[in-house]
């Protein structure tokens, strides 16, 4: 689905819980993929809910990306949501792998040789 022309574009950001039963537990680094294979080959049991679907602006996209440690330019946004024109926005990964793209605020600047 496309944005009609004029209108600002949206986004999808869907939750979903994952149940599993087994004899044994999953190590952490298990894939969703690897999950439902279990599940339908019989060594486990589970199931895959929706829990929840909320539509998103490009500001709030860029900010649940960057959470999850996914670059923004994906959807051909900056990490402010902003859209992404070119290589004036180079320092992306780099602002994801410092963590300073994740941050809320701006914190204060300090304020040298006032006594």
């Amino acid at each position: 689905m496309t944005t009609e022309p004029g209108q600002p574009r949206q986004f999808h950001r869907t939750e979903y819980k994952v149940v599993v039963i087994t004899e044994k537990p999953f190590l952490e680094d298990v894939s969703l993929h690897d999950i439902h294979l279990r599940m339908i080959q019989g060594d486990c049991a589970g199931e895959i809910m929706l829990v929840s679907t909320t539509v998103l602006n490009a500001e709030e996209t860029a900010k649940e990306l960057v959470e999850l440690v996914c670059d923004p330019a994906l959807f051909g946004l900056t990490t402010d949501g902003k859209p992404f024109e070119g290589d004036e926005f180079e320092d992306v990964e780099e602002a994801i792998a410092d963590g300073s793209a994740a941050k809320a605020e701006p914190e204060p600047e300090a304020v040298v040789g006032s006594d």
